[in-house]
């Protein structure tokens, strides 16, 4: 990773960073800010340019160095179906070209695959569960809604790409069942497949991400409605799940999850007491261990998404002094971390206490929309 200011002056993203996109704060609010990491100065910076309006349980992925964001609730809860576009060399958000998508979407994933946005499942205007999928492509600036659809409608999956396909993982079903399954379309063939070898257990608004070339799936709701702070990992090349003995600190429900520098960072999220989180851990596969980062995101998030953004096309950025950046090695730049000790006994359950949880500010209210919180 560059040396270089990331965020400049001005607020506007100019090197690789980690970026929260929509979610709630403690209140209840959808947010519209674009916040952005940056792991040089250790710090959260609120970039100048938010979306057009607030949304939470959008889709969000990165492509050709652009932030696509697609459905969501607003504010009043509105499911939507227009998707926006972050362009961080012009500092601006615009509404993509090519109308918007053939129906709302919110609870749904979004993947970037071979210069083509994908959006799936979710929950639609009328509130149900969709198997659906549709792609948007910048280069005729149209939506396209796939024929094969996935064998279950799900809502509050994880979506993440690993060898050229698209992995929809856990979620809810249009009966409102948690799901323990996982889905992979292949864009060569136009098929969907079911891993034949579920998760070890059910899983609806987790994170997903992947470290060399292999799958993680972390946190989220099981189907009893505890929130997790477990993760477990599938190889492809075995064809097998393995748990991850290593917890998180804090259970995270609706969190953010991304990768950067190899590694995978979990932000936000609904903590054990309903409570909204803004702490940062990050998990090293190489030394199998959680560090905690010092620096807190600000307001607190969850139904957030995380994603890293490195721009195509960045300004030179101009020359100020600056703080001295975080400890480095061989040029690159590491992250400040506070270890996570490795627990005494086996992970924690459901019972156990956590004082990491106890929410530092009111809990979510029932009247925020969330399927997943009704188990």
């Amino acid at each position: 990773m560059g040396c270089g200011a990331l965020i400049g002056a001005t607020g506007r993203i100019e090197g690789p960073v980690l970026c929260a996109v929509g979610g709630l704060d403690e209140s209840g609010n959808a947010i519209k800010a674009l916040e952005a990491y940056n792991p040089l100065f250790e710090s959260w910076t609120k970039v100048s340019k938010g979306m057009s309006q607030s949304r939470q349980g959008c889709g969000v992925a990165v492509l050709n160095g652009k932030i696509y964001v697609a459905g969501g609730l607003s504010t009043s809860e509105a499911p939507l179906d227009t998707a926006e576009m972050y362009d961080p060399a012009l500092d601006s958000w615009t509404k993509i070209k090519g109308g918007s998508m053939s129906q709302c979407r919110y609870h749904c994933g979004a993947a970037a695959l071979d210069d083509k946005l994908y959006v799936v499942g979710g929950l639609n205007q009328n509130g149900s569960a969709s198997n659906s999928m549709e792609v948007y492509d910048p280069a005729s600036s149209s939506w396209t809604t796939l024929e094969k659809c996935m064998g279950k409608s799900r809502q509050c999956c994880g979506v993440a790409v690993l060898g050229g396909k698209i992995w929809v993982v856990g979620g809810l079903d249009q009966f409102n069942d948690p799901l323990n399954t996982v889905e992979v379309y292949d864009p060569s063939s136009d098929s969907w497949t079911e891993l034949l070898r579920p998760m070890s257990q059910c899983r609806l608004h987790c994170g997903v991400a992947v470290v060399y070339d292999r799958l993680y799936v972390v946190g989220g709701c099981n189907e009893y409605g505890e929130k997790l702070n477990t993760m477990e990992m599938f190889d492809p090349a075995s064809e097998t799940w393995i748990k991850i003995n290593r917890p998180m600190r804090h259970c995270r429900q609706r969190c953010g999850v991304a990768v950067m520098e190899d590694k995978i960072c979990v932000v936000g999220g609904l903590g054990r007491a309903a409570n909204v989180l803004n702490t940062m851990e990050v998990y090293d596969p190489i030394s199998e261990s959680w560090m905690e980062v010092e620096k807190n995101i600000c307001p607190c998030r969850c139904g957030l998404s995380l994603v890293y953004l490195e721009p195509v096309a960045a300004p030179e950025p101009a020359v100020t002094s600056a703080p001295a950046p975080a400890a480095t090695q061989d040029g690159e730049t590491y992250f400040r971390m506070e270890r996570i000790p490795e627990p005494a006994t086996a992970p924690m359950t459901s019972s156990d206490k956590d004082p990491g949880d106890e929410p530092a500010t009111a809990p979510m209210t029932s009247s925020d929309k969330d399927p997943g919180e009704e188990q």
